[in-house]
C-alpha cells in the first residue's frame, strides 16, 4: 500500500513540475518534443514504484528441474549436430558429383564443438570406397575415418 501511495505521490509531483515547465519553455517550436518527453517522463515515475509490488500474479515462481534443461539442452545438440550432418552429407555429395568421384556419401557423424566448430570424425560411403576416401582425406582432412556404409 505504501508503494501504491508512493507512486501516486511521484505521480502528482512529476505532473506539477512539468506543467511549470511546458509554462516556461516555448511551446510553439518544441510541442511534440516536449510531449514527448513529457509522456516518457510521466511513465517512468509511474512505472517505477509500481516494479516493486509483489503482485501474486507478478511474481509466481515458474522454475524448471536441472534434469529437464539439461535433456532439453542435450536434445537441441543433437537435433543441431542431426541438421550439420545432413548439410555437410549433402555437400560432399554435391563435390564428388563435381570431380566425378563413383562414390556417395551416405552419412555423416560430426558435431560442433564448444568453440563452434564443426567436428567431423566419421563418414560412411557406398560405392568406391577407396576413390571415395582419397578425396574426403583431401577435403575434410586425414584423421577423417571413412567407413563402407552399404549399398
Amino acid at each position: 500500500m505504501e508503494q501504491i501511495r508512493t507512486a501516486v505521490l511521484s505521480l502528482c509531483l512529476t505532473v506539477l513540475g512539468l506543467t511549470l515547465a511546458e509554462s516556461i519553455l516555448p511551446l510553439e517550436k518544441y510541442t511534440k518534443q516536449i510531449r514527448l518527453m513529457t509522456a516518457a517522463i510521466l511513465l517512468t515515475v509511474l512505472l517505477k514504484p509500481l516494479t516493486g509490488l509483489h503482485l501474486p500474479l507478478l511474481h509466481t515462481e515458474h522454475t524448471v528441474p536441472d534434469n529437464t534443461v539439461s535433456e532439453l539442452t542435450g536434445l537441441a545438440a543433437q537435433a543441431r549436430d542431426s541438421a550439420v550432418s545432413e548439410r555437410l552429407c549433402s555437400a560432399l555429395n554435391q563435390q564428388m558429383q563435381i570431380n566425378n568421384v563413383p562414390c556417395e556419401v551416405i552419412a555423416v557423424s560430426a558435431h560442433i564443438s564448444e568453440d563452434g566448430s564443426i567436428v567431423i570424425s566419421e563418414v560412411a560411403v557406398s560405392g568406391d570406397r577407396l576413390t571415395g576416401s582419397v578425396y574426403l582425406h583431401e577435403w575434410l582432412g586425414s584423421e577423417v575415418t571413412v567407413t563402407e556404409g552399404g549399398g
